[in-house]
C-alpha cells in the first residue's frame, strides 16, 4: 500500500509548528514580581453649624436685671464616625478667658453672669457657664456642656454612628445685684462638638 504525501507533508508541518512552540516558550523571560500596596480612608464626620442667631446683641442693658437675648441659636449637629472611636460625643460651650465673658475697656462681665439653656440637652434651666468641658474641650470655670450622646458604647452603636440632630440655645445676662458702668460689651461664645 502506497501512503500519500500529503500524510508525510502533514507530519512535518506538525513538527515543525511543535518546534516553534517550544522555542518561543524557553524564550521567555520572567521578571521579579512587583507589589502595589494600597489603602483607603473615609474619615469621621463632626460639624456644627449655627442656622440661625449666631450674632446675639442686648441693644439697651439693663444692671440689676436678667437680660435675655433676643433671639435663640438654632445649632445643627451631624456625624458619620467610624466604629471604636470613641464611647460618647459631647456639644460643648466655652468662654476663652471666663473672667472676661464680654469686656469693654477695663470692665468685664464674667462667665458666671451669662446662663444657657437648651431644652432638648443636658441644660433644661438657665445655667451660668461656669463649668469644665469634656474629652479635652473647652475652659476649666468657663463651660457648658450642652448634651451628651452616650449611645456609642450601647447595643445600638451601629444606628448611632450616623446621625445628626438640630437644638436650640437659648442665652441670658443674669445682672442680678450687679450695676454696669455706660458700655459696648462683646466677647466670643465657643461651641464645640467632641467624641471620646
Amino acid at each position: 500500500m502506497r501512503v500519500p504525501r500529503l500524510t508525510c507533508a502533514s507530519g512535518v508541518l506538525a513538527i515543525l509548528l511543535a518546534g516553534a512552540g517550544v522555542g518561543r516558550a524557553s524564550a521567555q523571560v520572567l521578571g521579579a514580581p512587583v507589589t502595589i500596596s494600597m489603602a483607603a480612608t473615609q474619615p469621621g464626620l463632626l460639624t456644627v453649624t449655627v442656622q440661625s442667631g449666631g450674632v446675639q446683641s442686648i441693644p439697651s442693658l439693663t444692671s440689676n436685671a436678667i437680660n435675655p437675648f433676643p433671639t435663640p441659636v438654632q445649632i445643627f449637629t451631624q456625624w458619620d464616625i467610624r466604629p471604636n472611636t470613641g464611647s460618647a460625643m459631647s456639644l460643648v460651650a466655652y468662654f476663652s478667658v471666663p473672667a472676661q465673658a464680654l469686656t469693654t475697656g477695663a470692665t468685664n462681665i464674667p462667665s458666671s453672669r451669662v446662663e444657657a439653656r437648651m431644652t432638648t440637652g443636658s441644660v433644661p434651666a438657665f445655667t451660668p457657664i461656669t463649668g469644665n468641658g469634656v474629652g479635652g474641650v473647652g475652659t476649666p470655670g468657663g463651660s457648658v456642656v450642652l448634651w451628651t450622646n452616650n449611645c456609642f458604647a450601647s447595643s445600638n452603636a451601629a444606628a448611632c454612628r450616623r446621625a445628626n440632630r438640630t437644638d436650640q440655645l437659648d442665652l441670658q445676662l443674669n445682672l442680678t445685684g450687679l450695676t454696669l458702668p455706660p458700655g459696648t460689651y462683646a466677647g466670643t461664645l465657643t461651641l464645640r462638638a467632641v467624641l471620646y
